[in-house]
């Protein structure tokens, strides 16, 4: 380890440990590099290192991390409720972002920042460690690391392939259609899955491959701890690697005692979190689950998918593992796994978001592939020219990647969409005319004050898409909050059913589509039922609104400000603020309202203020 001992005191060889210490640093500064190169992109651009990848950053992920950030740092909430919300997501992923930018005092938009500063970190640790102990050679493993990270086909199971068709396709069309929505470049640093619980994962095969090639007593413990991790770290994994142990166990006769023991071991850690699962799963609204694809109940041949991408790789590869590399078949069995459980409705009749496990699937293809391709290259005939291509490719990998990166970063729809909403509204927080808002009070009104009040005024939405995955929210309640905030939008009967309609079939977050998931997407009466249901509730807000209105506690309305104010609130409620993009009212409210010569901005007005936020975008 670099240190020996020489008449009784320790003596350090600093060469040895700076042979181990300096790859390792390559790699990790590597992962931190390429996770948050759009943080350290926008630094230089607008001032400070704030970069919204898509829609789930802003009103799942950072709407739940500011709750935490404001006001429990250890524990996650629901963004919506004021108080005594239970957030689905698990802390081991969230927490630690949370704890940084608040130590920091980066503010709520820091946590971002921290998130994929941690998650470069972790990915990189963890391909590191699984490429070290495995080739017994620093460099080899921080070659390794530094390859995955960069190579935009490690979660298709196709690195370097899919690598070179990405960067053949941006750089021949500039305006590719792959940066027509949310970034897909590089599906690796997609927050959360799997950037944040991937480093567990890793850490769990190393540990899990160490006990296998020498299983010690320690070895198999530490290998049935790192399992046990997962359960706290994120479902889809668990499932997968406990799976992966019996196959193994079933199939790998030398070492099924490593295995059942790794998976025992593990499964008691684990089971507290499974308890804890299954007790908030019971606790609260069952129709939650349905319009998430979370646990749907669905015909055990319906849906079924078979990539055919995981399917050619798992076969290729299992030739490779078979005849040349024994000892990477725990791995194979991890992407074997996540393609069993792809079609897990066969056994348990339920939808559950199968997509998520592309990502172990894909993740122990490529360290197979990559792990096989290095062994090839350390051989000892015609070595030098061998090692010399291999190094050629993997700069080549790395300036690439690098670069795909950078331009997912900055050409990229809904990421630029997103950066030009936050733009509006940090400009609003900037201007000393506009009036602090209560934190924790519930507001309604436009989307886009609705999404960034809840990240940096720690205000709580009405309706937003967090609605729709908040786990104590039944669909009876989001009917009424959606057609609460449609009435006081101004909406008639006509355009909330239009509307409704369109969300409830669109999958584009920009006009509240949440149509990828549901039960209604499948089933055309549950969707008449669906909009039957918004509709009455929509006519029981207009025969009764103020009810409604206390009963949701609904403290402000903020409306664009090119629109005309609706009737209702010239009856118990304060203009206390108008701008350029908004004008914002409070109900009962004890300030005093503005001036009453103020004039109201004009569409021109308004408009101008959008291009002057979209100019900012376009600078280099």
């Amino acid at each position: 380890m670099g240190i020996s001992m020489e008449q009784g005191a320790p003596k350090v060889d600093f060469h040895r440990l700076l042979r181990e210490i300096a790859p390792l640093a390559f790699a990790v500064s590597f992962g931190v590099l390429i996770a948050a190169l759009p943080h350290f992109i926008n630094l230089v651009r607008i001032g400070e290192p704030t970069w919204i990848s898509d829609y789930d950053d802003s009103y799942y992920y950072l709407a739940i991390g500011e709750q935490a950030y404001e006001h429990h740092p250890f524990d996650l909430a629901d963004p919506v409720l004021p108080a005594d919300g239970v957030s689905m997501y698990p802390r081991l992923q969230l927490t630690p972002g949370v704890l940084i930018a608040r130590a920091a005092h980066w503010g709520p938009m820091g946590i971002n920042f921290a998130w994929r500063i941690l998650s470069g970190l972790g990915v990189s640790l963890g391909f590191y460690l699984v490429a070290r102990w495995l080739t017994h050679s620093p460099w080899w493993g921080s070659a390794i690391a530094i390859w995955l990270c960069a190579d935009v086909g490690v979660v298709s199971g196709w690195p370097l392939f899919k690598h070179l068709a990405v960067f053949y396709e941006l750089a021949r069309r500039p305006q590719s259609k792959l940066l027509a929505s949310a970034p897909i470049i590089h599906p690796l640093w997609r927050l959360v899955s799997p950037a944040l619980p991937l480093p567990w994962l890793l850490l769990m095969i190393g540990l899990w491959m160490r006990a296998v090639a020498r299983p010690t007593r320690g070895r198999i413990v530490a290998a049935g701890l790192g399992f046990g991790i997962l359960f706290y770290d994120y479902f889809f994994f668990w499932t997968a690697a406990g799976l992966a142990l019996l196959l193994c166990t079933l199939w790998d006769r030398g070492s099924r005692r490593v295995h059942f023991l790794t998976g025992a071991i593990g499964f008691v850690v684990g089971l507290p979190a499974v308890y804890t699962s299954f007790r908030v799963k019971t606790s609260n609204p069952s129709d939650w689950g349905a319009r998430c694809d979370y646990f749907l109940s669905i015909g055990r041949f319906q849906e079924l998918e078979w990539p055919l991408k995981y399917l050619i790789a798992a076969t290729i590869t299992a030739l490779w593992v078979w005849f040349k590399r024994r000892d990477l078949a725990p791995i194979w069995s991890l992407a074997i796994a996540g393609i069993i459980l792809r079609n897990e409705q066969i056994f348990t009749s339920l939808q559950i978001q199968n997509w998520h496990w592309d990502y172990a699937i894909g993740v122990a293809l490529s360290l197979v592939v990559a792990l096989s391709i290095t062994a090839a290259a350390r051989i000892e005939k015609r070595r030098g020219l061998v090692v010399a291509s291999f190094t050629a490719c993997l700069l080549f990998i790395a300036a690439t990647g690098v670069w795909m990166r950078y331009i997912e970063a900055t050409r990229t729809k809904f990421s630029r969409d997103l950066l030009a909403d936050y733009l509006r509204y940090r400009e609003r927080r900037h201007d000393p005319r506009s009036v602090p808002l209560e934190p924790n009070a519930v507001v309604a009104g436009d989307r886009f004050f609705l999404d960034w009040a809840a990240v940096l005024d720690d205000l709580r939405p009405l309706d937003r898409h967090s609605i729709s995955t908040s786990i104590q929210i039944s669909d009876s309640e989001w009917d009424e909050r959606s057609a609460l905030n449609a009435y006081l939008r101004g909406l008639d009967p006509q355009a909330f059913d239009s509307e409704q309609k369109t969300s409830l079939k669109s999958v584009d977050p920009r006009v509240w589509g949440i149509g990828r998931f549901g039960d209604w997407t499948r089933d055309e009466s549950i969707f008449k039922r669906r909009i039957a249901g918004k509709l009455a509730a929509f006519e029981s807000v207009r025969q009764n609104p103020l009810s409604l209105v206390k009963k949701y506690h609904v403290r402000y309305v903020v409306l664009p400000a090119d629109q005309h104010p609706p009737g209702y609130l010239l009856d118990g409620w304060r203009e206390i603020e108008r701008s350029a993009a908004w004008r914002i009212w409070e109900r009962n409210a004890d300030r005093s309202p503005p001036s009453q010569g103020e004039p109201t901005p004009s569409p021109s007005t308004f408009q101008q203020f959008n291009r002057s936020r979209e100019s900012i975008l376009t600078q280099e």
